[in-house]
């Protein structure tokens, strides 16, 4: 599950992994070596990737949520996933750096390699039993979120379709077979929501989710260094749309469309928590990112302006409408039908849908192929089908159906809960826990040194060779990291079981 990993060179040097043999595979095959990316991905690449993981699909219910549950009550779940979250990346960052032999992230270790180290050695169970049920969680959260973005983007290049040429094609699977031909235009409703007998969401292929699969499968193939450049791009996009869209809503915005407090507060922690999906991001970034980038500047510069931005779309979308949909671009896209601002809108939410949530998926690919490979799991060919070709076979069929979204709703909350807080929290407090006498000797005295640094957490070393950034998750004012890690993830649990029953309840 461990690779050393040489600066530009993943086939050399695979030496024994310091940590105990417990009969589990520890490197890529000669077969896989090539197929990770080389640690080049710098400080903007890296800003511009975490900001990408950070936001997410969530972004644009924010407005809806407000306008339900008031403002206090989202503002503080927001603000609560924000901290947990950031930490929660860190945590994982720092546990990784802790593993034996590793503090200069030479090892290179994947999502599912850290949790079984640490809870199968040092935890509960087989490290074999933890590596299996991490895969399964793991990827289980990453085939959610990657569904529901290739549906949003397959239903944005048909709407696409059908702006630009009048009409768009798909092929009924179920209940009824044969081609279908949408030819309206309407924003208000998905294209294919009924077939040409009236019968209501049925099973259908459509034109642009081929062509989204044309475009955006292939991306999952790249290397995580290599696909930065689309992710970069994807922030650009996103921020400039955001403006566009804030600077929309002060035009109409009035404060009494805004309370404290709603009357509907169920989904608010779990949109919030969903919001901050990005923990799943964390190894693989680490391993391909330049040494000398820092970790925790990094996540935490990422994460507070795009929650400031967060709060913003969500305040002032909710008091520049009386009524808002799911989606808050689509209500602003059927506001603005005439005008000058009609096309420039319409184009910014098919611009968002597809190169802010479409560029995220092959993200999503990425870290399975990651995983399922690095531990040796599967080879190449097999991580490819499972982390790419497996989410653009199934997806078309949940391309319209209210109950298989509730369903992936729900079964992404769990999954995304358990993945990203609950899970790195457990391990980063097994590593402290046990890990006293496995920190060499000199990322003991980083550390000593970094908490008494200007800057906190986060120090550089220079041992001749590369200078690398040292990880320190739990500042030195927050008291014993293990005492700080375990009450996280108390407050995350409680937090995560509240949401969930609110959302059964409602």
């Amino acid at each position: 599950m461990v690779e050393n990993r040489g600066h530009g060179n993943h086939s050399a040097d695979l030496t024994t992994n310091p940590v105990e043999d417990d009969g589990i595979q520890r490197f890529p095959s000669t077969e896989n070596a090539d197929a990770f990316g080389n640690p080049n991905i710098g400080k903007v690449g890296s800003i511009a990737l975490m900001i990408n993981n950070v936001v997410g699909p969530g972004i644009v219910a924010l407005p809806r949520i407000f306008q339900q549950a008031g403002w206090l009550v989202p503002l503080t779940s927001l603000s609560f996933a924000f901290f947990a979250s950031s930490f929660a990346c860190t945590m994982t960052a720092e546990s990784m750096q802790l593993a034996p032999g590793n503090h200069r992230f030479d090892n290179r270790m994947e999502y599912c390699d850290i949790v079984s180290h640490y809870m199968g050695n040092k935890g509960i169970g087989s490290t074999q039993a933890w590596y299996y049920v991490s895969q399964f969680f793991y990827n289980s959260c990453l085939t959610c979120l990657n569904i529901g973005s290739i549906i949003v983007t397959a239903q944005t290049v048909d709407q696409v379709i059908l702006f630009l040429f009048g009409s768009t094609y798909a092929y009924e699977v179920y209940p009824n077979v044969g081609f279908l031909v949408e030819r309206s235009a309407s924003m208000h409703t998905l294209p294919f929501a009924h077939d040409a007998h009236g019968v209501v969401d049925p099973y259908v292929l459509t034109l642009g989710y081929l062509v989204s699969c044309i475009t955006i499968m292939p991306l999952g193939f790249l290397t995580l260094e290599e696909n930065i450049i689309f992710q970069l791009v994807s922030c650009t996009v996103f921020i400039g749309i955001m403006f566009l869209f804030l600077g929309l809503f002060t035009t109409t915005a009035d404060p009494a469309r805004l309370h404290a407090v709603g009357n509907n507060l169920g989904q608010s922690v779990g949109v919030s928590l969903f919001c901050y999906s990005y923990a799943i991001a964390i190894p693989s970034w680490v391993n391909e990112k330049r040494k000398d980038v820092g970790i925790n500047s990094t996540i935490w510069l990422s994460a507070f302006p795009s929650t400031i931005l967060k709060i913003l779309f969500g305040i002032l979308g909710a008091m520049a409408f009386d009524h808002l949909s799911d989606n808050a671009l689509q209500t602003v896209v059927q506001h603005q039908t005439k005008g000058a601002w009609a096309n420039t809108v319409r184009l910014a939410d098919f611009m968002f849908s597809i190169f802010v949530i479409g560029f995220g998926v092959p993200l999503f690919h990425i870290f399975v192929r990651y995983n399922l490979m690095n531990g040796g799991l599967c080879s190449r060919r097999t991580a490819a089908f499972w982390g790419i070709i497996f989410p653009w076979l199934v997806s078309w069929m949940l391309y319209n159906g209210d109950l298989y979204q509730k369903f992936l709703n729900y079964s992404s909350l769990v999954f995304n809960a358990l993945t990203c807080f609950l899970l790195p929290m457990s391990v980063f407090a097994v590593a402290i826990w046990s890990g006293a006498a496995w920190y060499p000797e000199q990322l003991m005295n980083l550390n000593s040194s970094a908490a008494e640094s200007d800057v906190e957490g986060e120090e550089e070393a220079d041992d001749g060779l590369e200078r690398v950034a040292m990880v320190r998750a739990v500042p030195a004012f927050l008291g014993h990291p293990l005492h700080f890690a375990i009450a996280l993830l108390i407050v995350t649990t409680i937090v995560i079981i509240m949401s969930i029953s609110f959302q059964i309840y409602e």
